[in-house]
C-alpha cells in the first residue's frame, strides 16, 4: 500500500467484487481507525473505488436504450478522468484533507493517526468528488457529444410502418379514438395511392423489379390494417352511442377494404404486369388509350377517397360515385373491342388480350372497393348506372 498505483488497483478490484464504492471507503476508514492504514494509502483505495464503481453503471446499462448506455459512459469517463487528474496530486490532496480535518493534538503516534486518519480519508473522498464536479461541469456538452459518438442511436429496425395516429391515451373517449382511426386509414390510403401510381409507371415501362418492390408497400398496409382493427377492438370495450357504434362498424369495413385494395395492386396487377412483359406483344393504340383512361379514373377515385376518409367530404364522395358509369362504359368498350378481334389474333395477341381483360377487371374491382368505402363513410345514395 506504499505505492499509490497499487492502492488504486486494490481499491478498484475490491469494489468490482463487492459492487459498492461506499463499502470500500468504509473498510478503508475502519482500517485507518485501527491504525492499519495511512492517509495516502486510504486515498489511493478511495480513488480505486471510484473507478470500479463504474462497473455497476455498466451492468445496469446492459440491454437498455442508448440514452442509458450514454449515461454509463459519461459516468465512467468522469470517474476515470478524475482519478487520473488526482493521481499526481495525492500528497497535496492528503495535505489539504489534513489541514481541514479535526486534529487530536493531545494524542501521539499510532493512536493519533487512528483518531485523525478516518476523518481525513472521508474528507479527501468528498473533496475528490466535489472538485471533480466543479472542474468537469463546464464540459457537460463535450461529454454528451463524446457519449453520443461512442454510443450512436440504434438504426431503426427493419419492418413495417408504425401507426401515426392510434394514440392509446384517447381510448377512453371513443369519439376521439374513432377519429384517430379515420386519420390512420386516410394515411394508409395515401400509401395505396403511391403504390398505384408506381404500379402504373412500372406497367408502362415494363419494369419488373419496380413491380415486385410494391410488395414492401403492401406490407405496410397489412400492418396498418391489423393495427387499426386491434385499436377498434379496444374502442369497442367502452360504451358507445348508436352513432359511434355505426362509425365503428364503418371504419372496420373500410380498414379491411383498404387492405384488399392494396392486395389487388400488389398481387393481381403485378402478376398480370409480369406476365405481359414475358409475352412482349405490342398492344394497339386504342387498347392502350382505353386502359390508360380506366387507370386514370381509378387513380382519381383513390385521390378523392382521401378526403372521404379524412373529412367525410360529401363532394368528393359524389365525384367518386359519378365515376361508376364512366368506368363501366370504358370496360364495356374494351370488352367489345377484344371480342370482335378474337378470331383474327395470333397466339401472343390472344394471351395479351386475356391479360388486358383481366387487368380491366382488376381495375373495376378496385373501383368497387373504393365505392364501398365511400358509401360506408358518407351517407349518400349510390349513383345509378
Amino acid at each position: 500500500m506504499e505505492k499509490p498505483l497499487l492502492g488504486i488497483l486494490a481499491g478498484a478490484v475490491f469494489t468490482g467484487l463487492v459492487q459498492s464504492s461506499a463499502a470500500t471507503v468504509g473498510i478503508a476508514i475502519a482500517l485507518a481507525s485501527k491504525g492499519f492504514l495511512a492517509l495516502e494509502a486510504g486515498i489511493a483505495l478511495a480513488l480505486g473505488a471510484n473507478i470500479s464503481t463504474c462497473v455497476t453503471a455498466l451492468l445496469a446499462a446492459i440491454g437498455k436504450p442508448p440514452e442509458a448506455v450514454r449515461a454509463a459512459v459519461v459516468h465512467i469517463f468522469f470517474n476515470i478522468a478524475g482519478v487520473v487528474l488526482w493521481f499526481f496530486f495525492i500528497p497535496q490532496l492528503a495535505a489539504f484533507a489534513t489541514r481541514f480535518s479535526p486534529s487530536e493534538p493531545t494524542l501521539a503516534g499510532s493512536t493519533r493517526l487512528a483518531a485523525e486518519v478516518p476523518r481525513q480519508i472521508a474528507n479527501a473522498n468528498t473533496l475528490f468528488n466535489v472538485v471533480n464536479t466543479c472542474i468537469f461541469l463546464p464540459f457537460t456538452a463535450a461529454f454528451a457529444w463524446m457519449a453520443t459518438k461512442l454510443v450512436p442511436d440504434k438504426p431503426p429496425a427493419p419492418g413495417p410502418i408504425k401507426p401515426a395516429f392510434l394514440d392509446p391515451s384517447v381510448l377512453d373517449v371513443p369519439s376521439l379514438a374513432l377519429e384517430r382511426v379515420r386519420q390512420e386509414l386516410a394515411r394508409a390510403n395515401g400509401i395505396i395511392l403511391t403504390m398505384f401510381q408506381n404500379a402504373g409507371k412500372a406497367l408502362r415501362n415494363d419494369d419488373v423489379e419496380m413491380m415486385r418492390s410494391l410488395a414492401r408497400e403492401d406490407d405496410k398496409i397489412d400492418y396498418l390494417e391489423t393495427a387499426c382493427i386491434e385499436y377498434l377492438s379496444k374502442i369497442r370495450q367502452h360504451n358507445l352511442t348508436s352513432a359511434e357504434s355505426e362509425d365503428h362498424q364503418n371504419l372496420m369495413v373500410s380498414a379491411i377494404a383498404l387492405e384488399n385494395l392494396a392486395d389487388v395492386i400488389e398481387t393481381d396487377l403485378v402478376e398480370l404486369g409480369v406476365s405481359a412483359v414475358r409475352i412482349s406483344h405490342s398492344r394497339s393504340q386504342e387498347t392502350r388509350r382505353l386502359t390508360y383512361e380506366l387507370y386514370r379514373s381509378v387513380e382519381n377515385c383513390i385521390l378523392l377517397l382521401n378526403s372521404v376518409l379524412k373529412e367525410r367530404n360529401q363532394i368528393a364522395a359524389e365525384k367518386i360515385l359519378q365515376y361508376d358509369n364512366k368506368i363501366k362504359s370504358i370496360q364495356r368498350e374494351l370488352m367489345v373491342r377484344k371480342s370482335t378481334r378474337l378470331g383474327s389474333e395470333s397466339e401472343a395477341a390472344l394471351k395479351t388480350a386475356r391479360i388486358e381483360v383481366s387487368m380491366s377487371d382488376k381495375l373495376v374491382r378496385m373501383y368497387s372497393l373504393i365505392k364501398r368505402i365511400t358509401e360506408e363513410n358518407v351517407n349518400l345514395e349510390p349513383a345509378t348506372s
